[in-house]
């Protein structure tokens, strides 16, 4: 079994305010032609297995302690996929 500490690989955002955010609600928007918005585990697991290239993976902390997101934050550990969390409010 391989232990390992997920918050070398993780940013953390704390303000809607901030530019990330704000990226992601263009995006959601469909702003951006070359992005694509995924949302919720099962969506970024099918893509994760599809083979297609994630550029970044955000989630809650609340979320890390589901079995099915540690799976697949593991795999994005893996992949070296960046990851970003936020409180729920941040991102709605």
């Amino acid at each position: 079994m391989v232990h390992y500490c997920i918050w070398h690989f993780v940013k953390r955002i704390t303000s809607r305010q901030n530019p990330l955010v704000a990226r992601y609600r263009s995006v959601a928007r469909g702003e951006a032609a070359d992005l694509m918005l995924l949302d919720g585990p099962h969506l970024v697991a099918d893509a994760l297995a599809a083979g297609i290239l994630l550029r970044q993976v955000a989630l809650t902390a609340e979320a890390l302690g589901r079995p099915d997101v540690r799976a697949i934050v593991a795999r994005l550990v893996q992949e070296r996929i960046e990851m970003v969390t936020a409180a729920q409010p941040v991102m709605a």
